[in-house]
């Protein structure tokens, strides 16, 4: 954890309710309307133990999204099959853990797709996320499997892509509609384009 952060004790069942609902306030309402006092009520702890790790709203604001990543990166280097040879198999096992993550923060990816990316770059933990990607994207990954012709670097775009669409497509129905996710649904909707993207870009 970054110096700034270091203070905060993350093992601490009250900081870890203010963060969930933090999570929730900043993805409901903008910046500016994100109200400390709601995410105070909603976490049922008080003012003093929020600004005694937080010196404010910014401050809150500048965490959440230091963890959000964090959370990212250290679940992904930690959970993920780096035996898996296969590029399809791995994408469909990143999708299983960021489901996984919903369980304890339901409004991760949505606070993360507001947030200000300025704020990100700052708390990117830029070494980190470098390292990640080359490992998740090179590491013990086979594709001799690709028929001749394709090239390597589309096929991970469009896989990306695909996949990218289709989570966003049945979180916005969780957020919009308040329904339980489907991960059964997502997953076999994701196993129909990966099965396609198989079929049709690799050998037999």
């Amino acid at each position: 954890m970054i110096d700034k952060f270091k203070h905060i004790d993350l093992n601490n069942e009250k900081v870890q309710r203010i963060v969930n609902r933090g999570f929730e306030e900043f993805s409901k309402q903008s910046y500016e309307k994100a109200s400390t006092n709601q995410i105070v009520k909603d976490a049922k702890v008080s003012r003093g133990l929020l600004y005694h790790y937080f010196k404010d709203k910014e401050d809150l604001y500048d965490f959440l999204i230091y963890y959000s990543i964090k959370i990212g990166v250290e679940e992904l280097e930690n959970k993920i099959h780096w035996n898996e040879t296969d590029f399809l198999n791995r994408i469909r096992d990143t999708i299983r853990l960021k489901l996984e993550w919903t369980d304890k923060y339901p409004y991760l990816f949505e606070f993360y797709d507001k947030i200000d990316r300025k704020k990100v770059l700052e708390y990117t933990l830029q070494s980190e996320i470098t390292k990640l990607k080359e490992k998740f994207y090179k590491h013990n990954l086979d594709f001799s499997n690709i028929k001749q012709g394709v090239e390597v670097q589309k096929l991970i775009n469009l896989t990306g892509y695909t996949v990218k669409q289709i989570t966003k497509e049945h979180m916005d129905r969780y957020f919009i509609e308040g329904t339980v996710i489907d991960r059964e649904a997502l997953m076999k909707e994701i196993d129909i384009y990966l099965d396609f993207i198989r079929v049709n870009f690799y050998k037999n």
